[in-house]
């Protein structure tokens, strides 16, 4: 082997050894935005670049793009915030950049939301893996991007409510037999207005429980999801996410709360108290005395009312007593309270 050849073996090998270490370094330094951790008890969940858990909030129904975060929140939660969106390869579970997207937080600056959910830290995790806010007031949870349903929280919905991993309510029909294993709702209903949801693999926050979701097949062939033995469908009017149009509609039709009551009734009309129901009698027999009064003194000007007569001067006297009258007995003078 001459040395020439030997030298060009070296410089191939200080080559690649030099292509190597960059391509470790390239690696080492690469710190993608968005992350994906996993915990046994609640499967995966996004993570921040530093590896620090992201929750979402259940009163952030993703409708305007806002947080109703408020002051003393954000003593507690961190809203998250990446510039870039990058996110980890190799993920177990597909991750779209298209899902971020970024509004203003409710500390004025900007947020980064997922799918429409604004996220945040929670200051209590210190360090990666941990989850030490999942379930907190039972409102937050790990944004898991494999969720099929999740929890919203609306109070004119009754609390928490089931909504779909975009944020669009659940109903139920009160007409539906819970456990029946089937939908009393026509083919008609299910095809213009109540679409019914299909989760095919539930996937939700830790409030809820495996046992209370299952499935039922349709006239058509088609699966339904159930919860709690309630099928599960959408309101054709909820045209963005954190609508509730169809809530109350022809006292059949609710958005499926997380614990629900039997038979949700509209609110109920308030008992008038002691003092409004004495304030309406007094009304009405002030009522009734200004209304007879009133006819007592139409009564009166009705008798009392000057008729003015119009009589002939001739029928009142004597031809020989008129002698200061002309001619004209046809002059006539107005004479009141007249008996002719």
């Amino acid at each position: 082997m001459t040395p020439k050849f030997i030298a060009v073996i070296m410089i191939v090998a200080i080559a690649a050894g030099s292509f190597s270490v960059a391509l470790t370094s390239a690696q080492s330094t690469y710190n993608p935005s968005i992350q994906l951790g996993y915990s046994g008890t609640v499967g995966f969940y996004l993570e921040g670049p530093t590896g620090r858990a992201l929750y979402y909030f259940a009163n952030d129904v993703p409708s305007g793009g806002n947080s109703s975060l408020t002051p003393a929140g954000l003593a507690i939660w961190t809203p998250f915030y990446a510039p870039t969106i990058t996110i980890q390869p190799d993920q177990s579970i597909p991750i779209n950049v298209s899902d971020f997207n970024t509004i203003i937080g409710a500390n004025g600056q900007n947020q980064t939301t997922y799918r429409g959910w604004p996220l945040y830290y929670f200051n209590n995790d210190t360090a990666s893996g941990q989850i030490n806010g999942q379930g907190y007031l039972n409102i937050w949870w790990v944004m898991n991007p494999s969720y099929t349903v999740m929890l919203a929280n609306k109070a004119d919905v009754g609390g928490l409510y089931l909504t779909d991993n975009h944020g669009f309510t659940l109903y139920r029909f009160l007409n539906d037999t819970p456990g029946s294993g089937k939908s009393a709702a026509t083919s008609a209903l299910l095809t213009k207005n109540w679409p019914p949801f299909n989760a095919q693999i539930p996937v939700y926050p830790t409030y809820l429980n495996a046992t209370d979701f299952s499935v039922i097949t349709l006239p058509d062939g088609s699966n339904e999801t159930t919860y709690l033995g309630w099928p599960l469908h959408y309101f054709y009017n909820d045209t963005k996410p954190g609508d509730a149009n169809g809530q109350g509609l022809l006292n059949l039709w609710y958005a499926m709360t997380a614990s629900p009551s039997p038979t949700p009734t509209p609110s109920p009309t308030p008992t008038p108290t002691i003092p409004e129901v004495s304030t309406m009698i007094a009304a009405i027999l002030i009522g009734a005395v200004s209304a007879l009064t009133l006819i007592l003194t139409r009564k009166r000007q009705f008798y009392t009312k000057k008729y003015t007569t119009k009589v002939r001067l001739s029928a009142f006297c004597k031809p020989q007593s008129c002698k200061d009258i002309r001619s004209s007995d046809d002059r006539e003078l107005n004479i009141s309270h007249v008996k002719v």
